[in-house]
């Protein structure tokens, strides 16, 4: 090994006191630092993602923007740290090339602290984009606001870094070079396409395959059959779990059914599908029925003719609810006759969402009211035109409504009254 120059205090910072062969090493190891810590935090965040959407979570619907934004974040954060490496790589020599006392000791405590700061700002920006971005309620717009701002981070982290090296060895030079390059560097791999949140979308895909199928069907056989075309927004929105959009749908549809005495029949199908793609929890266990009931769907059955396309598609949303309260209240007997094939996924939110016994839960009374109207239109032998009635399955006696709603149809619907 070829004897190395002295660095003297407050001397130059030249390449032949680091040495040629460790500045070269110094530059190759911080871009292989900084592309591991790249791919490291950009592979971490799909995972988040991944594991998110395995939760029951959406994919997060981020702007170009906000991309753009949280792109440029990670790569000068990389960047900064390949910084960090490459000084700390050229300064670790032993003692003895610095006059017998190593001034640069505390470098290699403030880079290892540095990496953890790295880690705890990206972690932070984790959390509030992955984590905080999930609610609907919540509505985050922080790389848009904020974007320019948070690029001030991994700039402050960089001049950190030379900092402790100014203080013993002029290379005020050195440092406005390697920003000079770094900001370039930063320019050019922001064009760069790094496609985000790929692994969560073909998660979401495979998860939800049967609920995007057949909106996909439905949505089809609407434009087919009735004419009826919904806008992109809609169709997204029938895909989706609990976004903001997707709420304000579920509210907006159950909301036409109870202002409207005559409901649209594109209403009717955006319910039929909404419940067909049952989804659990609403906004929380308080208000987790997001739907009209069955009284309501028979309400404006009975107000159209009986093999109306209207009607069809409210006989169809009867159908809708009997297969969810069959999972629940006849799984055994019954789960098997009618050939349903909902998945385990969707069988466990059921049986999560059917916690009370009581007469008075929501989705109690929806599967009784659907018993309830199941049981006495087809012993009155009307609509035997649907398949929902003309099945040689005998159904039991259902279980008694509860006063409130025994009370509303024997007012609403005098016809089923025995």
């Amino acid at each position: 090994m070829r004897s190395k120059e002295k660095i003297i205090y407050k001397q130059e910072l030249t390449i032949s006191k680091i040495g040629v062969f460790r500045f070269w090493l110094g530059i190759v190891y911080g871009f292989l630092y900084a592309a591991l810590f790249f791919c490291f935090v950009f592979l971490f965040t799909e995972a988040v993602d991944l594991f998110m959407v395995l939760w029951g979570y959406d994919v997060p619907k981020v702007s170009e923007a906000s991309l753009f934004y949280q792109k440029l974040f990670l790569i000068t954060l990389s960047i900064a740290f390949g910084n960090s490496a490459m000084i700390r790589c050229w300064f670790s020599i032993p003692s003895k090339y610095f006059n017998g006392k190593n001034h640069f000791s505390s470098i290699k405590i403030t880079k290892h602290s540095l990496f953890i700061e790295y880690m705890v700002w990206y972690a932070t920006m984790v959390y509030i984009t992955r984590f905080l971005f999930q609610f609907p309620e919540i509505d985050l717009s922080i790389f848009e606001t904020f974007g320019y701002l948070f690029i001030c981070i991994p700039i402050y982290l960089f001049f950190v870094s030379w900092t402790e090296i100014i203080r013993t060895i002029k290379a005020q030079s050195w440092m406005w070079k390697a920003f000079v390059i770094s900001y370039i560097l930063a320019a050019l791999i922001s064009f760069v396409d790094v496609s985000q949140y790929k692994i969560a979308e073909i998660a979401f895909e495979k998860v939800h395959n049967e609920e995007i199928v057949y909106v996909a069907q439905e949505v089809e056989y609407a434009k087919r059959a009735y004419s009826i075309e919904f806008s992109a927004e809609t169709i997204l929105s029938l895909k989706e779990l609990r976004t903001e959009r997707a709420l304000d749908l579920l509210e907006k549809t159950r909301g036409a059914f109870y202002t409207n005495d005559n409901i649209s029949l594109d209403t009717i199908i955006m319910e039929k599908i909404l419940i067909h793609n049952f989804k659990g929890f609403y906004k929380n266990k308080r208000e987790s029925y997001a739907y009209i009931t069955p009284f309501q769907a028979y309400l404006h059955l009975r107000k159209v003719a009986p093999k109306s396309h209207e009607a069809i598609e409210l006989l169809n949303i009867l159908e809708e609810f009997h297969q969810l309260s069959i999972i629940v209240y006849m799984r055994d007997n019954y789960l098997d006759k009618y050939n349903l094939t909902l998945d385990s996924r969707k069988t466990n939110i059921l049986l999560y969402n059917f916690h009370s016994p009581g007469t008075d839960e929501p989705f109690t009374r929806m599967a009784n009211q659907t018993f309830f109207l199941v049981y006495t239109l087809k012993k009155l032998g009307m609509y035997e035109h649907h398949p929902l009635f003309n099945s040689t399955i005998s159904l039991p006696q259902p279980a008694p409504l509860n006063i409130f709603d025994r009370l509303w149809a024997k007012e609403h619907f005098p016809e089923l009254q025995n």
